[in-house]
Parts: C-alpha cells; structure tokens; sequence
C-alpha cells in the first residue's frame, strides 16, 4: 500500500512563524534539548542554548534510532507538540526552490520529483529544526530519521 502524505496544519505552522520572525515553532529564536530532540552545537550555533552538546541525552541509549515518543515536549502555539527534530516530517508540497520575493504559504510545484521534508531530526543539527529550514526526496525514500504526522481535522 503506498502511503502519501497528508497536508495539514503543520504546513501552515510554518508559514505562521516565519511571518512572527521566529526561528522555532515554539515562537522563540533559541533551542535546547528541554524543547527538542536534536544533536546540539552550542559553540557552533548562537541560537542554541542546550547546556549539553550532541544527542538529546534523555534518548541517547546508544541505539539508533534516538527517536522520542510524541507529546514528550511542550505544545507550540497550535497545541502541535514535537515540530522540530526527532523525525524529518514529509509535507504535502512538491520540492522546489522558492523564489526570492516573500511568499504566503508557498506551495512549490504542482507536479515534481521530490517531495519536502520539514523539521530535522534526532541526528541533525539545530540548524535544520528552524521553520525554515527544509529538505527533500523521493516519495520511495525510507529511513530511520524521517515519518509523517497523523492529524485529525475538525
């Protein structure tokens, strides 16, 4: 059974949060392994305030993969818990370089070859949980760092 991804509101948080000029779906512009789970670079990264370097120690057990259960981190502001890291999230919008002019909500492509990925991961750096920062492949892509979101509408 293929799977496809489902667009929701994690689109929209996004675009939301970018608008507030904020660099995490949290609404701040620092991260730390109290609000995610990411490989942490303090000395390398201004924004990020983690007092522990590398893995989120509370899943760091030495098993790949160090994913976190869902709902272990506080609610953005859309009651949306676990936005940035643990797992690259699949989006519903084709991959394709966004143009320089500011956007609302840009969809990409109508038809592409890869599909976006937003969030980071466990074993990525702070870098790619911003709301901006995103990524791509393959509809076939599998991998133990990257899932999709359930969401039930109104």
């Amino acid at each position: 059974m293929a799977m496809r991804p489902v667009k929701s509101k994690t689109d929209s948080l996004n675009v939301n949060t970018r608008r507030q000029r904020r660099l995490f779906p949290w609404g701040t512009d620092t991260i730390q392994h109290a609000r995610a789970n990411y490989n942490a670079d303090p000395t390398s990264y201004i924004y990020d305030t983690s007092p522990t370097s590398g893995y989120n120690p509370e899943y760091d057990d030495g098993v790949i993969p160090r994913t976190n259960p869902s709902g272990v981190f506080p609610a953005n502001g859309y009651g949306l818990h676990d936005m940035a890291g643990n797992v690259w999230e699949w989006c519903w919008d084709w991959y394709d370089n966004y143009t320089a002019d500011y956007q609302t909500d840009p969809h990409g492509p109508s038809l592409a070859t890869f599909r976006a990925l937003r969030g980071g991961s466990w074993n990525n750096f702070p870098n790619n949980a911003r709301c901006a920062a995103r990524s791509w492949n393959s509809m076939g892509y599998a991998n133990y760092n990257t899932g999709f979101r359930c969401v039930k509408g109104p």
